[in-house]
């Protein structure tokens, strides 16, 4: 009785696909990583542990450096009406005279640091060169100019009715 052969198969595996799926893949989060906006202050965290994980959206920062100064930022990517309801407050409670273009910069703007004297001059100059630009901070130190109260009000009225703000 002659036996059957059984016809070899080639052991060489085409990586080909392979290779494809990865460079996908690498491509996908090259292009839907979100990089860090510059900070107007390098500031260093204590090391804690905190069981609750703060939101990167709908959030005000307000930024205080060694120096005492204080830069205001608010973080809302879904919702950019956040942005022009803050701005829009302050131009009209300060009487600051923005044009649109200064207040369309302010979306841009990652943090505010200046008095209200110097936020035209701020909001005037073109995001990619406003880190370059030495702020002063926000007055805060005397009852009688302490401008973050407008800046926390005016996110306040923003954020009204919002759940968690």
């Amino acid at each position: 009785m002659p036996s059957v052969k059984i016809p070899r198969k080639s052991t060489d595996t085409d990586m080909t696909p392979f290779v494809d799926i990865a460079f996908l893949i690498l491509s996908f989060f090259i292009m839907a990583t979100k990089f860090k906006p510059p900070e107007p202050v390098e500031i260093k965290t204590p090391g804690s542990v905190l069981s609750q994980k703060l939101p990167e959206n709908n959030a005000v920062l307000i930024t205080i450096d060694s120096s005492n100064r204080v830069f205001f930022s608010v973080m809302s990517e879904k919702d950019k009406s956040k942005y022009d309801a803050i701005i829009n407050d302050i131009n009209t409670t300060q009487s600051l005279g923005l044009t649109p273009a200064e207040i369309q910069n302010y979306k841009m703007t990652y943090a505010v640091g200046v008095p209200f004297g110097g936020l035209k001059q701020l909001l005037a100059t073109n995001f990619k060169d406003q880190p370059s630009l030495k702020q002063p901070g926000i007055p805060v130190l005397d009852t009688l100019n302490n401008q973050l109260v407008h800046w926390i009000g005016a996110a306040k009225r923003a954020f009204a009715g919002r759940k968690g703000f």
